[in-house]
């Protein structure tokens, strides 16, 4: 915008802001804040057709219009996109054929798919437009991704890609319909139930099982971080804090049990160093059996009493239960297997993430040729020259976040739109 460039631009040099100009300034945010708020109100009273794309849960998907995440189908002889020699991640995928002929005023094509790709670091798209065969294509080396909640701890075998959802296809008339079902408060996007990784694990119960040789080195891990951190902290408290009997009764008591957790994930992952890399539930099933036996604890320091004695909690417990961070990758793993057709999850582990998948589903939906439900500056809507293209919302179950918890739109020129031209396309972040 001309007013924040005269404020910031390079070549301000030593130029002071009058009265007068500061006064102007205002007035045009103010006057394009109006605007922005008309063309919103204005837009939300047309009565058109507009989608709505849900990922689908259960899979496998019945009738799918595409999918959220994962990876393209390109043609074999064309270059991955790239923005300055930077190559592009991939978004979602939409199938035309499957779009009413009504949507977008009834401009478009509605052959041949849409792909869509974002600047790993910058919000700047690129949609193309594809007919005839089409495979599946994998990334080449890119700098890692800002836009997605999955930059903590990766699978090697999927790098940086995010599950593939394939999306269901729904019409409405208007603004995209309130989902139904509980609102959640979480992570990305205010909807992340985020009920699983509270459990306490249990690794007797197969929902919180690992599946993969990925899940049990998430567990593997878990423990070692665990008791590490727990006998760092109690050779601390014995060593420098002022304790009472019983205190330093219990910190001893969990010293031993931890060192005992340590030697005893030792043998156990010499054990499973002896299997190979070949997964087998049933040849861990004693590991898993020494995690649920295996007495640990846990301690919580709150302060120093009035006669200076430290008041340190331990809770009790077997190695297991003290893992909780370990269910945090088992059940994002889950989302890789589930959409990569789920055969190495148990049914009682499916039933359990599709309850909490399909709430994530019905709050994190997308949507095409409508008026996104928050502001934007970028022009929208019948009177003006642009259409809404597609907009994607801050998902934790694909893994997305855009400006914490927003949703991305991707509009078109109406009349290239109509030419079937995709070569400018803007994009703009809710508020």
């Amino acid at each position: 915008m001309r007013f924040i460039k005269s404020l910031f631009g390079k070549n301000n040099k030593k130029q002071s802001t009058t009265a007068d100009e500061a006064e102007a300034i205002v007035k045009e945010i103010v006057n394009l804040h109006v605007e922005t708020e008309q063309m919103r109100k204005d837009a939300k009273t047309v009565t058109g057709p507009s989608i709505v794309l849900t990922p689908s849960i259960p899979l496998p998907a019945v009738d799918s219009a595409g999918w959220f995440g994962g990876s393209p189908r390109l043609p074999s002889d064309l270059e991955w996109p790239e923005i300055d020699g930077t190559p592009l991640h991939f978004v979602a995928q939409i199938d035309l054929s499957k779009l009413p002929k009504t949507i977008w005023s009834g401009a478009g094509p509605r052959i041949g798919q849409l792909a869509f790709f974002l600047h790993p670091q910058r919000n700047q798209p690129k949609v193309l437009h594809l007919v005839g065969d089409l495979e599946k294509r994998s990334r080449p080396s890119s700098e890692r991704c800002h836009w997605t909640g999955y930059d903590d701890k990766i699978n090697d075998e999927h790098e940086d890609v995010l599950p593939e959802w394939p999306v269901e296809l729904t019409t409405c008339v208007g603004p995209l319909p309130d989902p139904v079902g509980k609102w959640l408060t979480g992570f990305l996007g205010g909807s992340n139930p985020r009920t699983f990784e509270r459990e306490t694990p249990n690794l007797l119960d197969p929902r919180h099982q690992p599946f993969d040789r990925f899940t049990l080195d998430a567990l593997i891990e878990s423990a070692e971080s665990y008791t590490k951190r727990q006998l760092s902290a109690v050779t601390t408290f014995l060593d420098k804090k002022k304790l009472k009997a019983s205190v330093s009764a219990d910190l001893i008591t969990l010293e031993e049990r931890l060192e005992t957790c340590q030697q005893k994930l030792l043998e156990a992952k010499g054990y499973l160093a002896s299997l190979g890399e070949k997964f087998d539930l049933e040849a861990i099933t004693p590991v898993l059996r020494m995690f649920h036996e295996t007495p640990a604890g846990r301690t919580e320091y709150t302060r120093n009493d009035a006669e200076g004695y430290a008041e340190i909690e331990v809770s009790w417990g077997t190695l297991d239960t003290h893992c909780k961070g370990y269910l945090k990758w088992l059940e994002r793993q889950a989302r890789y297997a589930y959409t990569e057709g789920g055969s190495t999850l148990s049914p009682e582990a499916v039933e359990r993430f599709e309850r909490d998948w399909s709430v994530l589903a019905s709050h994190e939906a997308g949507g095409m040729s409508h008026p996104p439900k928050g502001h934007i500056y970028t022009p929208y809507g019948s009177q003006s020259p642009n259409e809404v293209l597609l907009e994607l919302h801050s998902s934790d179950l694909v893994g997305w976040d855009w400006a914490d918890g927003h949703s991305i739109v991707f509009l078109i020129n109406r009349s290239n739109l109509a030419s079937g031209n995709f070569d400018t396309i803007l994009t703009d972040v809710t508020n």
